[in-house]
């Protein structure tokens, strides 16, 4: 008679009657990190699926996230009125200093040497002067061009090598000329002239500049007579005189170094001509009384238009 076993109890079974195993994949669990181990040497593992991975980075680390695009970002910020604004343009705020009478003439000599007329460029510089001071511009501009060579003549035997800048040159024969033509004082003459080629940013050239000036004035018993004696004119038209006019060509260089005079005829209605004449020496234009009862006759360069009783 054959013994029959319960049907609950399966844990004597043989392995063939056992029911087969769930071989389906489950989900692995993380295992709990070893806090004795330092975690910063764990080498990641780069099986893991990246929601698994995640688990294991520390919470203090915060990951870098780029903002998104957005056309706003790209807009500059809106600033206070209160804020002060530069425009781009503007590349120095410094307020510019203005330039004193001789940084204009030396302007003026410089354009008129490179080849403009003198009668454009002195209109533009005459422009920018005080009404005053239009008289000296006009008397320093013409008469350093109507002297130019013979200023010239007596500055380069000073130079132990040539000038490398026109605005140097042009300010070394403005303040000679000063010296040798005018009623300034030769240290005014001086002072503003290297006063001048400062404002020009010519900084470094001034030292030499207040060299020579006061050298030709320890030198003017020399410099005088020279200066006298000189043609003053460009080599072309000296020699042309000389072709055409041998035996006059001298006085007539001479001649070509004065300025015209300028003649005043005074309303004797509505002033005396000794009164005029008072009122020019007071502005401190040379004048003189001419043979005729009612003529002045100018011995300086003068801005006509500024002469008292011109408009009336």
């Amino acid at each position: 008679m054959k013994r029959i076993r319960p049907a609950s109890d399966t844990s004597k079974q043989s392995p063939s009657d056992q029911p087969a195993p769930d071989r389906r994949p489950t989900a692995r669990e993380p295992k709990p990190a070893d806090k004795s181990k330092n975690t910063s040497s764990a080498k990641p593992d780069n099986n893991r699926r990246p929601n698994q991975q995640s688990k294991h980075i520390s919470s203090d680390i915060q990951v870098y996230r780029p903002p998104e695009k957005n056309s706003k970002t790209n807009q500059q910020p809106n600033l206070d009125n209160n804020t002060p604004r530069r425009d781009s343009t503007d590349q120095d705020s410094r307020p510019r200093r203005t330039l004193n009478i001789r940084a204009q003439v030396i302007i003026a000599l410089v354009e008129v040497m490179a080849g403009k007329s003198l009668s454009s460029v002195l209109p533009q510089i005459q422009n920018k002067t005080i009404e005053r001071d239009k008289g000296l511009l006009n008397e320093l501009v013409m008469g350093t061009l109507r002297h130019w060579y013979a200023l010239d003549a007596q500055i380069q035997p000073m130079l132990s090598r040539p000038l490398d800048d026109d605005r140097v040159h042009a300010a070394l024969l403005l303040g000679l000329y000063q010296i040798l033509q005018t009623r300034i004082p030769a240290h005014a003459a001086i002072s503003e002239t290297v006063e001048a080629i400062k404002q020009l940013r010519l900084e470094h050239t001034s030292g030499l500049i207040n060299a020579l000036l006061r050298r030709s004035l320890r030198e003017l018993d020399q410099i005088r007579p020279a200066f006298a004696q000189h043609r003053a004119l460009p080599n072309w038209l000296d020699q042309q005189l000389q072709h055409d006019w041998p035996e006059q060509a001298d006085q007539l260089a001479q001649v070509l170094r004065q300025s015209a005079p300028i003649f005043l005829r005074i309303n004797r209605r509505q002033r005396s001509r000794q009164a005029y004449l008072d009122a020019l020496h007071a502005q401190d234009i040379d004048a003189a009384p001419t043979r005729r009862p009612h003529g002045i006759v100018l011995l300086e360069s003068v801005n006509i238009p500024s002469l008292i009783g011109f408009e009336s």
